[in-house]
């Protein structure tokens, strides 16, 4: 029986990579990204390298709660059983801004979106036989210090500190996540993909002049893309677990602190109103 992964941000760098490869291990792959056109690009050229894939696209905002209810609904009118979930899109924006409902930016589209995604698609989870959710973090989480003050509700920003804040949520996300599921057949882990030759942070000026070189150096975005499919295929993958590319390691002590797990718990469920 065919399997069924949703993608978000599968239409370009590590996601796509994503979407390619377990499209050619025959998954039935949705990509969930806000552009339709870079999405359906996205699609023709992964179709191009794989004519069989089964691949099409939902739209989503990720820093809109409203439309991720809506990806939501889509996706559990369509499926009644999703076996993989893979939260892999993420941005760095050089200014601080927020929503229009008033949620600092950067969290609402690197957590929040996928906090609220994840739990809306629970039941189709539980409903396949061994699910798995996969949660693209960073090492740069390791930099981070849990501090709603400072990184989500003040008014100082910093474009790397708070990614890595961001980065470190995705983590604790995972940890509180995977307890709350531990009686389920559902895995949840998270993972750095490596330092990968991506368009990631193009707004940030810097960061268009030092890419074309750094990309030199850097891993191809199908290398990013194995530690997300690994999880996804392994027949008994680890759970509550963090990966740096495909290495088990310890991920920051700052992560495996239960108190900021359970308030970044906490605070996610009221601003999404669950």
């Amino acid at each position: 029986m065919q399997k069924t992964v949703l993608i978000t941000g599968g239409n370009s760098g590590i996601g796509k990579a994503t979407a390619k490869q377990l499209a050619q291990q025959s998954w039935n792959v949705i990509i969930a990204a806000r552009s339709s056109d870079k999405a359906q690009q996205a699609i023709h050229d992964i179709k191009k390298d794989v004519p069989n894939a089964t691949i099409s696209h939902l739209q989503v905002d990720l820093s809109n709660l409203e439309s991720v209810r809506q990806l939501a609904d889509k996706v559990k009118s369509q499926y009644a059983s999703l076996d993989a979930l893979i939260n892999n899109a993420g941005g760095l924006w050089k200014e601080r801004s927020e929503t229009p409902t008033g949620i600092e930016y950067s969290f609402a589209a690197n957590h929040l979106g996928h906090f609220l995604l994840t739990n809306l698609l629970l039941e189709p989870l539980r409903n396949a036989k061994a699910a798995r959710i996969i949660n693209v973090s960073s090492e740069i989480h390791r930099i981070a210090k849990f501090d709603l003050d400072q990184y989500v509700r003040g008014s100082a920003y910093n474009s790397w500190k708070n990614y890595g804040f961001n980065k470190l949520c995705n983590v604790l996300f995972t940890y509180q996540l995977a307890r709350q599921l531990k009686d389920t057949s559902i895995t949840v882990n998270a993972l750095h993909p490596g330092v990968i030759a991506s368009n990631f942070g193009q707004d940030i000026g810097w960061m268009r002049f030092v890419s074309p070189l750094m990309k030199l150096f850097l891993g191809s975005t199908d290398k990013g893309a194995r530690p997300s499919v690994s999880l996804a295929t392994r027949i008994d993958p680890p759970n509550s677990s963090y990966f740096k590319e495909m290495k088990l390691v310890q991920s920051s002590p700052e992560s495996y602190n239960e108190t900021h797990q359970n308030s970044l718990w906490e605070y996610s469920a009221q601003l999404c109103q669950l």
